[in-house]
């Protein structure tokens, strides 16, 4: 390796390696000089070392002077001062620094800053900017506090957090400003005019009182604060100022013409704030004051009772009277018993003798009678019992039937099937020229596939309409169906709610065109929008209402057959008019959607509505309809169910009384009941359940006036 990097030429060095070369050549060069400049930025770590930087107006140099060397010194050198140094250059190779590795140090007068700030300090005082006597009084009970520092800094938090501890009814607002550097004196005289502007335009929530803050530093990090148009600022500001710049240590011209100076800024937040922690003191005296008190007037009242008991009769003396009365009554109730037993034993030996005496052919013919009745009343008892069960029977063979697979065929649906005999549920399960079984109601036929007909790609809807069917058919993968369509479908506005397998979730919006109704198909394109019914996170610490006995599932399973045979046959004698109104007049407690967890584990979906109503709220008919169930279940308590014709029924819970009878036909607003009861965890409501070709709809959707309100 070249011994001279200037002489190097093209050879290849490591960085390492050109380091140590410029160390030797500035060592060298520069061995024994001397130079004056400011201190600034001085470290004394715990190794006895001193670091800093020496400056001037037009450098700066970084510097070392070892543990050996300044235990020479017969001074504290201090950031600001000039001083006169004697040292080597150097270079600090790991990192390239380069660096005086200083040997003595001496004073040569005070530093310029320091300098500078004196004379402005004199200056200003001379002017009477540091007067006490026109310093402006500190608010007590400061409602707004400005703040005028950096967003950064950690100043800011330190106030913040004071503040909130101290006194939160505090309104605590941040003028942001630049707090170190060359344009922070402007910044900060902006932040104050914009105060004042802020009074201007919001005079009843105007600041009270003005903070100036910034965290500790060196001379050059403090010495925006040392600025003569900022300190003018300050002196002709109409509000009272706290300054809290820098460490205790720390004295700038903001400290001394601000109206109260802080030593910090966490001091400069107690100090506003002071009252308010204070009056917390004073609350505190007052409450061990109010608790004296109210001891004192315990204890007189309790001598007050103590002499009044002394003229109450003891309960032991009322107890013994009682007792010698009882024992009184009972042998006053012994004689008595005893003269009955005596009479009835008189009585039945006379009677004994009498049937000893009588004839065995006439007890025998007696007893005869009395077999021949009761053998009649037990074979009319069992006819009765008999016709009661047919009657039954009829009635659940009615039910089968009408939900069985062979009535939905009559209703003109087919069961299409493979050669195999497998039902077929998509056109992927067959292929052209495939043979297939069409079930129909009273038969079926075979046939071969000639053709495949895909779905269209785009998302259509068809809608019979009539005033007695609804149908739907959905196509491009989505299965499910319309479950709620308006009675009257005449605007553009008008909804239609889809249901899929992962919920109730979408709504279809319909353009359609009024026609005559009569069965007419209508071909539309539908846009379908995701509406997302939230959560419903419920915790119950009685673990019996979350886990049922097996009793008790077993009677909410049997019901749940009751409530289901109920709703599996419509009346055709009501034409629905999907014209609702609300039951009570309740706000909504818990809306409909809403996808439950009790305990974090997920539940149904809630699908009906809770309106509230205080105990004995009367519950009116929201549509004409029949009552066809009556009962008491484990589930929903006290419930009835409305048959509003074509499909549409209505369901009501956790009623307290039932003001109609089973098989009554009531009109729409007539009442029904009375709210009352409760739910198992919740307070009293009516539980509202609407349905819909065997669906659950929303009821809220089906109220004209709330129905935009119910989609949103």
């Amino acid at each position: 390796m070249c011994a001279d990097i200037v002489e190097q030429g093209d050879e290849i060095i490591s960085v390492g390696q050109l380091n140590q070369q410029a160390k030797k050549l500035l060592e060298n060069q520069f061995r024994g000089v001397s130079v004056i400049g400011e201190i600034s930025n001085i470290a004394r770590p715990s190794s006895g070392h001193i670091y800093f930087t020496l400056k001037d107006e037009d450098g700066a140099i970084r510097c070392a002077m070892f543990r050996n060397q300044n235990l020479r010194l017969n001074f504290e050198p201090q950031n600001g001062d000039q001083c006169i140094l004697k040292g080597q250059v150097s270079l600090y190779a790991p990192r390239g620094d380069y660096q005086l590795i200083v040997s003595s140090m001496q004073p040569a007068g005070a530093g310029n800053l320091m300098q500078q700030f004196e004379e402005l300090k004199k200056k200003l005082d001379a002017a009477g900017l540091f007067a006490q006597e026109i310093k402006k009084q500190i608010p007590a009970q400061p409602k707004h506090i400005g703040v005028i520092t950096s967003e950064s800094t950690a100043a800011f938090q330190d106030i913040l957090t004071t503040i909130q501890r101290r006194a939160p009814i505090s309104q605590v607002s941040l003028i942001s400003a630049t707090v170190q550097g060359d344009t922070a004196p402007k910044t900060l005289i902006e932040a104050l005019q914009s105060v004042l502007n802020y009074n201007n335009l919001n005079p009843a929530n105007s600041f009270d009182v003005i903070l100036i803050c910034r965290g500790g530093g060196s001379i050059e990090d403090l010495w925006a604060f040392n600025n003569e148009s900022l300190a003018r600022e300050i002196f002709d500001f109409p509000l009272p100022i706290i300054s809290g710049v820098g460490h205790e240590i720390d004295f700038t011209i903001t400290d001394f013409v601000a109206d109260l100076r802080a030593p910090t800024p966490t001091a400069a937040a107690e100090l506003v704030t002071e009252y308010y922690f204070q009056l917390n003191d004073r609350l505190e005296e007052w409450r061990a004051n109010l608790g004296y008190l109210i001891q004192a007037r315990l204890t007189k009242k309790s001598q007050a009772i103590l002499f009044a008991s002394k003229n109450l009769k003891s309960p032991l003396t009322m107890l013994k009277e009682q007792s010698q009365s009882l024992d009184n009554v009972e042998i006053r109730l012994a004689n008595i018993m005893q003269n009955i037993m005596s009479g009835a034993k008189q009585s039945f030996q006379l009677m004994a003798a009498q049937i000893y005496q009588s004839s065995a052919i006439q007890r025998f013919g007696k007893y005869e009678d009395r077999l021949v009745n009761t053998l009649n009343s037990l074979n009319s008892q069992i006819k009765n019992l008999i016709d009661k069960k047919k009657l039954m029977l009829s009635s659940v063979n009615s039910n089968l039937k009408a939900i069985s697979p062979l009535a939905v065929l009559e209703r003109g649906y087919a069961i299409v099937m493979n050669e195999n005999g497998q039902a077929l549920k998509s056109t992927e399960d067959l292929k052209v020229g495939d043979s297939v079984t069409t079930r129909l109601a009273d038969g079926g036929f075979s046939s071969n596939v000639s053709k495949k007909i895909k779905a269209p790609k785009l998302l259509a809807v068809f809608v019979i309409i009539s005033t007695q069917t609804f149908a739907n058919e959905l196509f491009e993968g989505q299965s499910g169906e319309i479950i709620s369509i308006p009675a009257a479908i005449q605007k553009q506005s008008d909804i239609l709610t889809f249901k899929t397998s992962e919920g109730i979730k979408q709504l279809v919006s319909l353009p359609f065109v009024k026609q005559d109704l009569v069965i007419t198909k209508y071909h539309v394109n539908v846009k379908v929008n995701w509406v997302n019914f939230g959560e419903s996170r419920i915790t119950i610490t009685d673990e019996s209402k979350v886990t049922l006995s097996k009793e008790d599932q077993a009677r909410a399973n049997k019901e749940a057959v009751e409530i289901k045979m109920a709703l599996s046959n419509s009346t055709k004698e009501i034409t629905p008019s999907f014209n609702f109104i609300a039951p009570v007049p309740g706000i909504v407690t818990s809306p409909f959607g809403k996808q439950r967890f009790v305990n974090g584990l997920p539940r149904s979906a809630h699908l009906a509505l809770d309106l509230r109503g205080a105990a004995g709220t009367t519950i009116v008919a929201p549509l004409k309809g029949k009552v066809v169930l009556i009962g008491d279940y484990f589930y929903t308590g006290l419930t009835l169910i409305l048959d509003h014709g074509h499909g549409l029924f209505s369901s009501y819970a956790h009623m307290s009384e039932i003001k109609v009878k089973l098989g009554n036909l009531v009109e729409q607003s007539s009442e029904i009941g009375l709210v009352g009861a409760t739910g198992r965890v919740t307070g009293p409501h009516l539980h509202w359940t609407v349905y819909f070709d065997g669906n659950k709809v929303n009821p809220e959707s089906l109220i004209q006036e709330n129905y935009l309100r119910s989609i949103l």
